[in-house]
């Protein structure tokens, strides 16, 4: 049992037999879930980028960048074991922004905090940051890091 995506169209196999299922409008999947996690629902239920640009009057390089980069940084970070407290089948939309960012932040390297910068925003990360790892004594050091280098604070280490 299962589905499966052929062209543009969405599969499930269910004993033995093969029904095609229906997509739903585009616009209901907005109503639901913020922008980005309908963009990344809608194209793996099989609309295009084209088509949820169209929607959203975007262009298709918005909409490939939110789904392409946001989903590449969590499966990357997601087989480093970072979210080793996690199932190893935790996907980007269980996840959640929020829980990404935090654990980039806790323990991705340089580079990770980098691109969660250029694709979630500095006021995203800072808010992210701010609720749960800065008050974590166990990551002082990369707090001050965090900090001094992502966020231009001037702050001691005390």
């Amino acid at each position: 049992m299962g589905w499966y995506k052929v062209f543009d169209a969405k599969f499930e196999i269910q004993d033995d037999d093969i029904k095609l299922c229906e997509k739903k409008p585009l616009d209901s999947y907005f109503l639901k879930f913020t922008k980005e996690f309908a963009i990344i629902k809608a194209i793996r239920d099989g609309y295009t980028a084209t088509q949820i640009a169209k929607y959203l009057n975007l262009s298709k390089s918005a909409i490939s960048k939110t789904y392409k980069q946001k989903v590449k940084l969590f499966e990357k970070l997601r087989d480093k074991g970072i979210f080793w407290s996690y199932s190893k089948n935790l996907n980007y939309e269980d996840a959640g922004e929020k829980l990404i960012i935090e654990y980039t932040l806790k323990y991705g390297d340089f580079d990770d905090i980098k691109l969660s910068l250029k694709l979630f925003g500095k006021r995203k990360l800072k808010k992210v940051w701010q609720e749960s790892p800065k008050s974590d004594k166990s990551f002082i050091k990369t707090n001050l890091m965090i900090a001094r280098v992502f966020f231009g604070m001037d702050v001691e280490s005390d």
